[in-house]
Parts: structure tokens; C-alpha cells; sequence
């Protein structure tokens, strides 16, 4: 199975993967190709801007064509779209021309485990944390999920809670592992 666990920043991700990961040895865990890149030399701006994450929108893509059967994926082009459509200059993307190639990768996935905002927040925000960025990603990703064009239905799951119920959830739905 290929699954991806998705959200904006801060909301748990990361975590739930390492969970998973520990359970399940045979998957291979692809880090957010923010750190992909970052590890090959691209140079992010500080914030990251447009062009920073339509790159790392692009490296989602190609992992999900370039991974193997048993993985989980730490962010999806989906996510990362949102990060693109918040930008202050995101009117210059064309999400007609750009939207397909995301849905087509999509359907490489056969779960997608979504991590909303939560309040309280299940992770520590760091004081320096772009907290209105978080929000509107979480807005803009909900609104792609809703989408009527996307049809990830089948394959969506939103998590809420602990880290341990979110892991149960997981097992849960693909039947993967049990603890």
C-alpha cells in the first residue's frame, strides 16, 4: 500500500508517520521533499516562497511515480498545492493546468490520511511559526478535499486526536497491522 499522511504544519504528521513506521518495517518512509531537496542542495528562501513550493509540489509528484509498493509519505502534492495557493502571488498559477498532473498522482495512493488543525494543537508551535500560514492552509487543503473535481473520497480519512488513537485509526481503516 502507498499512503500519505497530509495537513498543514504543526498539526502531527511527522509524528504519526514515525508511529507508523516503527509498526510497520516493510514501508519505506519518504521524508517532505522540503527536506528531500534541502538535502541535494536547494536553496529555500527564508520564508519559503512560490517557486520554493511549487519545487517541492513537483518532487511530491515524482515520488509517488517513482516509489515502490510498500510506502508512506510524509506530505502529497495535495498539501503542498495548498502551500501554493497561500501564497501572496499564487494568482500567477494556473490551477487548471496544474491540478490534473496532482490528481494523477493521487490516484498512486491508496490512502490519505488527513491531520486537521486542532485546538488544543496536538504538537508544540514553535513562537517563530508562520500561525496564520498554518490556517489558511488548513482552509485552502479542506476546500481542495471538498473539491467535486478531486475525488479522493474513497481514499480520504481524516484523523482527530492523540497520536495513539490517530495510529489505531490507521489500522483501523487499512487493515495494515494491528498492535
Amino acid at each position: 500500500m502507498k499512503m500519505a499522511v497530509i495537513g498543514a504544519h504543526f498539526t502531527g504528521k511527522t509524528s504519526l508517520l514515525a508511529e507508523l513506521s516503527r509498526s510497520l518495517p516493510d514501508y519505506a518512509l519518504l521524508p517532505e521533499p522540503y527536506y528531500q531537496l534541502a538535502e541535494e542542495g536547494y536553496l529555500f528562501a527564508s520564508p519559503p516562497n512560490l517557486e520554493d513550493y511549487q519545487a517541492q509540489l513537483n518532487r511530491a509528484i515524482e515520488n509517488l511515480y517513482d516509489s515502490g509498493p510498500n510506502t508512506l509519505f510524509d506530505r502529497s502534492p495535495l498539501d503542498l498545492l495548498a502551500y501554493v495557493l497561500c501564497q501572496p502571488d499564487s494568482d500567477y498559477v494556473d490551477l487548471e493546468a496544474v491540478l490534473p498532473d496532482v490528481i494523477n498522482a493521487l490516484e498512486q495512493l491508496d490512502n490519505i490520511f488527513y491531520l486537521p488543525i486542532e485546538s488544543p494543537a496536538r504538537i508544540d508551535l514553535p513562537a517563530s511559526e508562520d500561525l496564520d500560514l498554518r490556517e489558511r492552509v488548513d482552509d485552502k487543503l479542506r476546500e481542495l478535499l471538498m473539491s467535486v473535481d478531486l475525488q479522493v473520497e474513497s481514499k480520504l480519512i481524516e484523523l482527530q486526536g492523540p497520536l495513539k488513537v490517530r495510529a489505531q485509526q490507521v489500522w483501523q481503516q487499512t487493515n495494515a497491522v494491528s498492535f
